[in-house]
């Protein structure tokens, strides 16, 4: 009775052993596995920025631009709001009416000036734009044209060269000139500091 017993006690030792035994080697293998599987990062990741690109002519026709005081959207080169001044408030009716593509901030990408041509109603008002691309998105900037004398009626003529120099043959109107007709005609120089025009030179003639 006594060995059969001691054997019983036996066997519940050497399973007690064996149960220990297999469970180290489950836990050990649990945790090659898990140490071996690659982690995954839950962190948002860093955008790429692209940085400057080239403006074209799609750019150009489908602009923002800053007309008459109204942000507005420009599609085909064309916005209007509104049929007539009479029964649309805040009517304005306006377009892309010139522009030119090319590197005017220096940084290896085209960019455009873009002139618009603006009616309220009764009057036409003509703004000149940068355009300039980046990470994707074309913006504009509304530009003011530095001259020596008068007021800026019409941008005729934009050149781009090719180290960035401006050229704008202008048409101005005097200071004593009324609004609609410019007498003065301008070729004027400018560089472009990223934010506004600078005029270089200036040749002039009634």
């Amino acid at each position: 009775m006594k060995k059969i017993i001691t054997a019983v006690i036996i066997i519940i030792i050497l399973l007690g052993i064996l149960y220990v035994v297999k469970t180290a080697i489950v836990s050990y293998s649990t945790s090659q596995q898990a140490s071996s599987t690659p982690s995954t990062s839950t962190a948002s990741s860093t955008p790429i920025i692209v940085g400057g690109q080239d403006v074209g002519i799609n750019d150009v026709d489908n602009g923002t631009y800053l007309v008459w005081g109204q942000t507005v959207t420009m599609m085909d080169g064309r916005y209007k709001n509104g049929t007539s001044p009479a029964t649309t408030k805040n009517f304005i009716n306006t377009s892309v009416s010139t522009y030119t593509i090319g590197d005017i901030n220096g940084d290896g990408h085209d960019d455009a000036l873009v002139q618009t041509a603006t009616s309220i109603g009764n009057d036409f008002n003509y703004e000149l734009h940068s355009l300039i691309k980046q990470n994707g998105v074309a913006s504009s900037t509304l530009l003011a044209i530095p001259v020596q004398v008068g007021t800026v009626r019409t941008v005729d003529d934009i050149n781009i060269g090719s180290k960035g120099v401006i050229t704008l043959t202008l048409s101005i109107v005097p200071p004593d000139g009324a609004a609609c007709c410019p007498t003065i005609h301008a070729v004027n120089t400018y560089s472009f500091d990223g934010s506004k025009l600078i005029l270089i030179s200036s040749s002039t003639k009634s």
